[in-house]
């Protein structure tokens, strides 16, 4: 896959276009990226695409009304061919559902918790996990001095090799992982994965909200897509490009 970068600029927000080529398949597919609406779902405008991809933070607190009408609004976007969806920390209790009645209530999008699928060519893993940030939900344990990171290596070490886009409620550390006072809160682990793959070319997270942006690093483009500003206002439009 090549990548070509063009960037356009409006009042909200940059967006980005990013242009890759599948010399497998020949495909080319236009992502639509959001995250961290905060049930404020039916606010965004959405673009067409072929791919919409939501990295978690759906609800306040993981309410059931909130997931039920995101799926029936996730049907209701038919601009898209795929829509794929992750949970993230405000997605309360929900870890302790099993990942089949979690996909059994998406009826609309594929829903990834450490998993992978391949669409029209190009392969996408996601996960709802973040580092430690106040017990909420999906948090990865801290750092202890007898385990070290021992959770967020067997975590991160999960993600397939030939990822091409990774999606992940919480940040690498150091990129797009920076509260308001300053700490930078992402997963070192996750960055050393990050690393690792050869064939990643886009990180998609979400998460903290005060770092909303893109960055590029060593060749891969990373995004924190949050709709939702630091005060909870949905103001922040998708992130969109095509691979």
């Amino acid at each position: 896959m090549l990548a070509a970068p063009i960037f356009k600029q409006n009042l909200v927000t940059t967006v980005a276009f990013f242009c890759f080529v599948c010399y497998n398949c020949n495909v080319m597919s236009k992502l639509v990226c959001i995250s961290d609406h905060h049930t404020y779902h039916r606010q965004i405008n959405l673009p067409a695409g072929d791919v919409l991809i939501c990295a978690g933070d759906i609800t306040s607190q993981g309410e059931i009304s909130t997931i039920l009408d995101f799926n029936e609004w996730l049907g209701e976007q038919t601009q898209f061919k795929h829509r794929i969806v992750v949970f993230g920390n405000h997605e309360l209790e929900w870890s302790k559902k099993s990942v089949n009645d979690i996909q059994s209530i998406f009826t609309n999008a594929h829903y990834l918790q450490d998993s992978a699928i391949v669409l029209d060519g190009i392969k996408y893993y996601g996960s709802p996990y973040s580092s430690w940030f106040y017990d909420w939900e999906y948090n990865l344990p801290r750092w202890d001095q007898q385990n070290g990171y021992a959770g967020a290596r067997a975590k991160w070490g999960a993600i397939p090799d030939d990822t091409n886009v990774l999606i992940v409620h919480g940040p690498a550390y150091g990129i797009l992982d920076e509260c308001p006072d300053g700490r930078k809160v992402g997963c070192p682990i996750l960055l050393e994965r990050i690393n690792q793959l050869k064939e990643l070319k886009v990180v998609q997270t979400g998460h903290i909200h005060h770092s909303r942006g893109q960055e590029i690093h060593n060749g891969v483009q990373f995004v924190n897509a949050c709709i939702c500003t630091e005060q909870y206002r949905a103001i922040n439009k998708p992130i969109t490009f095509e691979l």
